[in-house]
Formats: C-alpha cells, structure tokens, sequence
C-alpha cells in the first residue's frame, strides 16, 4: 500500500482484541439493531399514539414507591452509557497505537507524531481537533464521536421517551332499550310540570336533563359496564327538536270593544285574528295564542303572540305593540352523538351532536302540543303582566337577556323561539320515549384517556444520524486496522513493553541527554523544540527480527 515500507514489514502487527474482526462487527451488529428498534419505534409511535400504554405511574418494591418514569428516563441513559463504553473500548487502541503506525511510513515521521505523540494523554475535549492538526483523521473522527456519545447521546437519551395522555377509541356494543313514541304527547299531558323544568334550565340556568343539551333531546342508549368515568361514549342516534320562523308583523288592525281588544292581521298567506281583555289593572299584555286553520300552502298554523303595555291615552288602551307570529318547524336528526361519562353520575354530559341526516316531517301531533303548550294558565299577583304559564316565562327569560328592553321585538322575538324549542325538547325527554320489548343492539365507540409512550421524533433523529455515523467510522476502522501495519507484536502495556520496543534504539540515548540538561520537563523541553521537527522511522533489526527506531 502507498506510503507503507513493503519490503520491511510481513504483517498489520500486533492488533488489540478491541479491534479484531468479531468485536467490531458485534458493534455494527448492536448499533444496527439499535437503530431498526429506534425507527420501528418511532414509526409505530407515529401511528399508533405512542407504542404501549403506561400503567400505574408507580410500583411498590421493598415497601419503596419507585416511579415508573424512572424506567423510561434510566433505561436509555443505562443502554447508550454502556453503548458509549463500548465504543471507547475500540477507539481508544485507535487512538494509542497511530504513533506507531507513522514510524512505517516511507521516510519516517515528525517526532510529534510519533515518539512524542500519546493520544491518551490529551484530554478528550480537544484530542480530535490535535488529531486533525497532525492529519490522523480517523483519530479525529473517533475523537469526536467519542465526545458526542458521551455527552450529547446520554444528555439527550433521558429525554427519548415521554408520556402523553391521548384518546384511545374501541368500538362496543350498545343497546337501545328506548324508542321515541309520537302518540304520547296527547291531550293527557300535565303541560305544568314541563313548563316549570324549561323554566329551572332557561330562566334560573339548572342543570339540563339527561340526554338533552341546549337545543335536542336525544334518543338514550345503554353502555356496558366497561365504560369508566372519564370515558367519551360516541354513538349514532336520532336527536328530536323543534324551532321557528317568527315574523313581526306591522299591517295588523286594532279594534276595542268595551274591554275587549281584538287583533287581526295576515302572515305569509294565514289570516289571524286573537283578542284580550284590557284593563287598567294590568300594565303589561302577553297574549299567546294558536291558529290551526291556515292552508297547508300557508305552513297549516301560527302561534301567534301579541305584546303591549296599557295607555290611557291610547283610542285603543294599549301602546308599544309588537305582534309575532311564528311558523313552527319538527325536526328529526340523525347523527354522531358524543357523550361524557361522570363519576358518580348515571346520566352522560353531552358533549357534542354532528347530524348526518334530517327528516322535517311535520309532527302529527302538532295541534295537541301547540295548543296544549299555551294553555296552561297560573295566577301570581306579584307579577304586572298577564300572559299564560308559557309567556309568563317568556317574559321572564326577556327579562334576563335584555332588562328593562325586555319587550323590545327582538328579545321577544329571541325569547320565544328559545322558549319554545327547550318546551318540546323537554317534552319529548320527560314523556316521549317507552321501553322496547326487544332491545336494539348498535355498534358504538368508546374514547378513553390513556397515558402512552411516545418517541421524541427530533431526538431520535438525532441518535439516529449519530450511530450511523459510528457504524460508519467501524467500517473504515476494520479497513485502517488490516491495512496499516504497526510495529507493535503485543499490547504496550507496562515500562518493560516500551523498553522492549526502544531496544538499541538511539532515541534512548537522546532521552538521556535531555534528561542530564534539564531534569524535570524532559517530553515537554522535546516537544518544544527542534527534537519535535525530526524524522523518526522503524527498521528491521539486524538478526531480522523486531524493529528498531531510527532517525530517518
């Protein structure tokens, strides 16, 4: 090979068990494996939200709570600390034995690369950059390496591992034991008891009921007994609720007769007509009433509402008028139902309703309940309005949202279309489902939150490109090993190794000068001055056997 003395040397020389074929192919061998576990890893990560799920945080062992995120943080550490003394163990005869590999150069070498150079000597932290400066670069390179395993992949391994808590999600069974019922809202019904929920939720913000939120009530299902609190529940079913289309009308007619105040006007093709007794007892007027004959081109009925305030002055006892009147609409929605389980609560949060479908079939009973909701009345003569049970919480609900303005057409107009679709959806949720006699079994999804193991994808990149890197440098390093001869026959371990290797050597001899003038600072003095710009070289010995150094 270029730049070796081919006719002196029959062998690569002694070769340190660290650098031999098996040890440094077992090294590619782990460092491989150790890079397939940290893609498989971070791709099954990637995918699958982390890649196993993390128990308890904590063990018990000897009545000592050790906590599990020690084993994530430690383990790695432990794994790349004994990878990174692996490594030291083979670059570190790399380091040692280059000094004696330039004593075979053709014309010999530097002193300061050779009988003055000790790579051990000089501290890690700026070996590869003195390395570089004398051309061995592969020791550069080892150097280096040697520093980022130590540092960098140990500091960085504690963090290769964290924990997140994510939605894990499995498909259950699911039954539904209830089913809505449309006969059930009937002339039967007591309207009171509903009127007083929607005005608990509305007007005194309660609770909303079981498997309702803000705007449906939704068909119930029963889960199994593996869901746990704190589980999201997703399932499809039907959501029942109802709205309006109200519209304030200014071409109505009054008309006072004794007491009596008739109004009459026409809605979008539906003629009305309602009246009420004005008295100067009463200062505030909410009529509510319903209208059924409207054609079927006119959306079949109206609730109708009309507010005043008494005036005396008035030719018809009554000022600040707003007339409402509303086209009602039912809606059946199917759609993903998402739904959060409590502890301590048997009936699910609603958390959110995506509908998929809607069915707008007029609901068959829609007289019943239209006229049913309106009739019920009540007597408080605290209050200085008259209305029915239904306005008198309209009224309320206006107050709430706008004050003194709560008569305003806009805040009734509000007030009555929230009113009124929280009145059907309670409705349905208090009366409108009955038992099936055969439950119907549907295919839901539970959403758990569960701690998972992940991969720091920026770390593991990181380690990767390093170890890569060293699989790398062991290539070259089995390349260098079997092709650059050393005039080492064994390990130079010991004063008697060195002294065999200085046999008849007149390196000894200038040792000794050096050492008669100036006994302390003998390596220091040489490497100073003009001993550090000599060749030296290694010559066979004169029976041919060993090598002798040499000035060249």
């Amino acid at each position: 090979m270029l730049g070796l003395n081919w006719q002196r040397i029959r062998d690569v020389g002694w070769i340190p068990w660290s650098l031999r074929l098996p040890i440094l192919v077992t090294f590619v061998v782990i460092d491989t494996a150790i890079i397939a576990c940290l893609v498989v890893l971070s791709t099954r990560s990637s995918s699958s939200d982390g890649f196993v799920t993390v128990g308890s945080q904590s063990v018990s062992v000897l009545n000592i709570n050790w906590s599990l995120g020690l084993l994530w943080t430690t383990l790695p550490v432990l794994v790349f600390r004994l990878l990174g003394m692996y490594w030291e163990w083979i670059t570190n005869p790399i380091c040692e034995r280059q000094p004696y590999v330039d004593l075979l150069k053709n014309g010999g070498a530097p002193a300061k690369n050779t009988v003055l150079l000790d790579y051990l000597a000089v501290p890690i932290f700026w070996r590869w950059c003195t390395a570089l400066r004398n051309g061995h670069f592969l020791v550069s390179v080892c150097s280096l390496l040697t520093l980022v395993m130590s540092i960098v992949v140990s500091a960085l391994s504690a963090r290769l591992f964290a924990v997140r808590t994510v939605p894990i999600t499995a498909e259950v069974p699911m039954l539904f034991n209830e089913a809505f019922n449309e006969s059930s809202i009937n002339y039967t019904v007591d309207w009171v008891p509903i009127l007083d929920t929607v005005s608990a939720v509305t007007v005194h913000d309660g609770g909303l009921l079981g498997w309702t939120n803000d705007q449906y009530a939704f068909r119930p299902y029963q889960v199994p007994n593996s869901v746990l609190p704190g589980d999201e529940v997703i399932a499809q079913t039907e959501a029942y609720s109802a709205n309006m289309n109200c519209s304030a009308l200014s071409n109505y007619q009054l008309s006072l007769k004794d007491v009596r105040l008739t109004m009459t006007a026409n809605d979008r093709g539906c003629d009305i007509t309602t009246d009420f007794l004005v008295e100067d007892t009463q200062k505030v007027y909410f009529k509510t009433s319903s209208i059924t004959t409207c054609s079927a081109d006119a959306w079949f009925g109206r609730l109708v509402f009309v507010a005043a305030e008494y005036s005396s002055k008035s030719a018809n006892k009554v000022d600040n008028v707003s007339v409402l009147s509303c086209v009602t609409n039912y809606r059946v929605s199917s759609g993903r139902l998402r739904t959060l389980f409590k502890a301590g609560s048997t009936v699910p949060t609603i958390q959110e309703f995506q509908a998929t479908a809607t069915d707008d079939t007029r609901l068959t009973q829609w007289i019943v309940f239209e006229q049913g909701l309106l009739s019920a009345t009540a007597f408080n003569p605290k209050v200085t309005w008259s209305t029915s049970v239904f306005g008198n919480i309209v009224l309320y609900y206006a107050r709430k949202l706008a004050g003194a303005n709560y008569l305003s057409t806009g805040v009734l107009n509000r007030a009555i279309s929230d009113i009124f679709s929280a009145a059907y959806l309670t409705s349905v949720a208090q009366n409108s489902f009955e038992p099936l006699s055969r439950p119907t079994t549907i295919t839901g999804q539970i959403s758990r939150m569960t701690e998972r193991l992940y991969t720091v994808d920026s770390i593991v990149y990181i380690i990767v490109v390093i170890l890569l890197l060293n699989m790398f440098t062991i290539v070259v390093a089995i390349m260098h090993v079997n092709t650059h001869a050393t005039i080492l026959e064994e390990q130079p371990s010991g004063l008697l190794a060195h002294a065999a290797i200085l046999e008849k050597s007149p390196l000894l001899d200038d040792a000794v000068e050096m050492k008669v003038q100036n006994s302390k600072g003998v390596v220091e003095k040489a490497s100073r001055g003009a001993f550090a710009r000599t060749n030296w070289r290694a010559i066979t010995g004169t029976d041919g056997v060993g090598w002798r150094l040499t000035r060249s």
